[in-house]
């Protein structure tokens, strides 16, 4: 049998779609973007922790019942499954084994895109969804290559999406139930592991009652799958949050950490941002601009004002783009890695770009190789200046945990966890993360009540030998410090000081500090 014009127009051609002569599958396509995502990641399995992996390794290493915080000994604004992430990780060896899983969920997000733009769009629809994930998981500009809430949150928003398509394609209405509750069920993980990634909820909804308003899909079964999808997410809630509580995690200081502490954090920022702040929210909008995922996006929403909204796919894609955009500027830190929360809807709409029409796929598919290859090039720079140079925080930490004896413990002055993990001590003050520590303890009060007490820490860590910061007023534990501690070493600009009562030979310290964070 010949090829027909539509298999012709779905069939990719070209240079970049040509293996050695041979034209490439769309499986075999989709299996390079997956492998692309992993070797791009695999140069950093042995490599130092960035503050949040250390942190939340630390926290997942000793999450237990009775240990008097929200989770063990540490409190922090995440979900239990994050944390139940790290804890995992770190029982199965430690920072490669959390780079394992980083692999793992970035190439099943890559798996689940092609698979969503395929049902979205066809084959064509499933390579570029494909490759636009592919793109966004490797290039530095989101974030890439440390494995954080959002990488390990964004494959079961995908899934999600991925399910919703199916459940809205066909005319079972067993498959539509069930469909539904898989898909409830996966939108429901997303805010467990990192709690505004409800972009499951929000496709699921804006997709289903677009298909039904315009025919697509029958009212009574759009119900249908809305009812299981809610049964799917309260039973996947209600199974998380009673392992949870049987770790010793209050269900109600949970949702205060969530929830009220996100809008209580949020009004400190704005209060009281440093210059940083400001200079972040330039490189995040910079980022997301030059990798070319503002260029998709809108393409997504000229596509879907051309058809009137009668897309369930593009209308849903856009309203995920909406929400994330609304999510990761309303939190107001503007860390790279929040842009992974635009993945899905940038998957979605390069599927449309890429398997549209003509006109869309004359600007849709340039933008997508333009990223592809620009992810290739940040991601490979990044591997090399991150190897070659180190982090700051991973020299103070080794330095540190030189100079300790077993049972030491530190505080670190503010956040950087990472020196924490990196020296093998834990800490006596439940905050480990700065942004806590500025909301819930500003005056330090708590901190003063550590330092002072009987479980004073041998080793105090100071950046650039202070304790002053944006939105922390020292003044209560400065006196404590200056009677009970005594500066030791200067290492890469943090000072250290020992507890007076405490000896320790103290090692050099490092001839060469790194540039890099």
């Amino acid at each position: 049998m010949g090829v027909t014009s539509v298999e012709r127009a779905q069939t990719p051609s070209g240079p970049l779609a040509r293996l050695r002569g041979r034209r490439v599958s769309d499986r075999a396509w989709v299996g390079l973007c997956v492998l692309l995502v992993v070797a791009v990641r695999l140069p950093f399995l042995t490599l130092h922790v960035g503050a949040d992996e250390g942190g939340f390794l630390l926290l997942g290493s000793q999450w237990r019942s009775g240990a008097g915080s929200l989770y063990g000994q540490y409190w922090v604004d995440r979900p239990p499954l994050l944390i139940g992430a790290y804890g995992l990780a770190d029982a199965l060896g430690g920072v490669v084994a959390l780079r394992l899983i980083g692999c793992v969920a970035a190439g099943a997000t890559v798996l689940l895109a092609a698979h969503a733009g395929r049902t979205a769009r066809g084959a064509a629809g499933g390579r570029w969804a494909a490759m636009a994930a592919g793109a966004f998981l490797t290039t530095s500009m989101f974030g890439a290559p440390e494995v954080s809430g959002e990488l390990l949150a964004v494959p079961f928003v995908m899934a999600s999406v991925a399910v919703t398509l199916s459940v809205i394609g066909t005319r079972d209405p067993r498959r539509q139930l069930l469909g539904g509750l898989l898909a409830g069920a996966l939108a429901a993980v997303g805010p467990l592991v990192k709690q505004n990634f409800v972009d499951g909820f929000v496709f699921a909804v804006v997709a289903l009652a677009v298909a039904a308003l315009t025919g697509r899909i029958d009212r009574r079964a759009a119900g249908r799958a809305l009812a299981g999808g809610v049964v799917g997410a309260l039973v996947t809630a209600a199974v998380v949050l009673a392992w949870a509580a049987s770790r010793g995690t209050s269900l109600p200081e949970l949702w205060n950490a969530l929830i009220p502490f996100r809008a209580d954090a949020a009004a400190v920022i704005s209060s009281s941002a440093s210059p940083a702040t400001g200079e972040r929210l330039v490189r995040l909008v910079g980022s997301f601009v030059i990798s070319g995922g503002a260029v998709l996006a809108t393409l997504a929403l000229i596509s879907v004002v051309r058809r009137r909204g009668r897309d369930h796919v593009g209308t849903g894609a856009v309203a995920v783009l909406g929400w994330a955009t609304f999510s990761v500027f309303a939190g107001g830190s503007y860390w790279l890695h929040y842009l992974l929360e635009m993945l899905p809807g940038l998957a979605l709409a390069a599927a449309i770009a890429g398997g549209g029409v003509r006109r869309t796929r004359r600007v849709g598919r340039p933008v997508v190789v333009y990223a592809l290859l620009l992810a290739v090039v940040a991601g490979t720079t990044s591997s090399i200046t991150r190897i070659q140079e180190g982090s700051v925080p991973y020299t103070a930490g080794t330095w540190l945990g030189a100079a300790s004896r077993p049972g030491d413990t530190a505080i670190v002055a503010y956040g950087q966890p990472g020196i924490l993990y990196e020296a093998g001590l834990s800490s006596p003050y439940s905050m480990v993360w700065s942004l806590p520590v500025r909301v819930r303890d500003p005056r330090l009060t708590q901190m003063t009540a550590v330092l002072e007490g009987p479980r004073a820490p041998v080793w105090l860590v100071q950046w650039r030998g202070t304790m002053r910061s944006w939105g922390i007023d020292p003044s209560a534990a400065e006196p404590v410090i200056e009677a009970r501690y005594r500066r030791v070493a200067d290492v890469c600009g943090y000072a250290v000081l020992l507890r007076d009562d405490v000896e320790r030979p103290v090692p050099p310290t490092p001839a060469v500090c790194p540039s890099g964070p």
